[in-house]
């Protein structure tokens, strides 16, 4: 995937044990990081502007990927990786596609459950059927974290519980 939101492969190669892979370098870290700092330096959230412009990119290299017919089912804010562009500004990088998933048809459903828990839509935590809208869910809680912060484990054990149990409320 060629794209200037989503992490380039530079080059790979194999040997008799293992796959390497070489990727992009992406100089300051990740999405979830950036949020434990801001949070932990009692900045609180971003400006709009900010958190408006970092969410266009993840949603453009969303895009793009599903253009090319491909389910992330990872999207969270540790594979929001952050680089810098030839301007000195920051740039987001949509990266680990281990998870990712190549369908044919754009109405394919898909049912396997995986990716990390607290970003799994509703389909997926109850088993079913699932399209792109997973990835949608997972972006939706990557906005809310760059607005709001990391939750703390027992508001998110909680939320978890109530998505499960359809009981959740947009």
């Amino acid at each position: 995937l060629r794209h200037e939101h989503i992490i380039r492969c530079e080059f790979f190669f194999v040997d008799s044990r293992y796959v390497y892979i070489v990727m992009q370098l992406a100089t300051s870290g990740d999405l979830f990081q950036r949020i434990q700092g801001r949070r932990s330096d009692g900045k609180g959230s971003w400006r709009a502007y900010q958190v408006k412009e970092w969410f266009a990119q993840v949603l453009s290299g969303t895009g793009f990927m599903h253009s090319k017919k491909i389910l992330h089912r990872d999207i969270k804010t540790p594979n929001i990786l952050i680089t810098e562009d030839d301007d000195g500004r920051e740039k987001m990088l949509l990266c680990d596609f281990g998870l990712a998933k190549q369908s044919e048809l754009a109405s394919q459903l898909t049912q396997t459950q995986v990716g990390t828990r607290l970003y799994q839509s509703p389909e997926m935590i109850q088993n079913k059927p699932y399209q792109k809208d997973c990835d949608y869910w997972a972006l939706g809680c990557v906005l809310y974290e760059m607005w709001y912060g990391l939750e703390d484990e027992k508001t998110t054990q909680l939320s978890m519980s109530k998505i499960s149990l359809e009981q959740y409320e947009i």
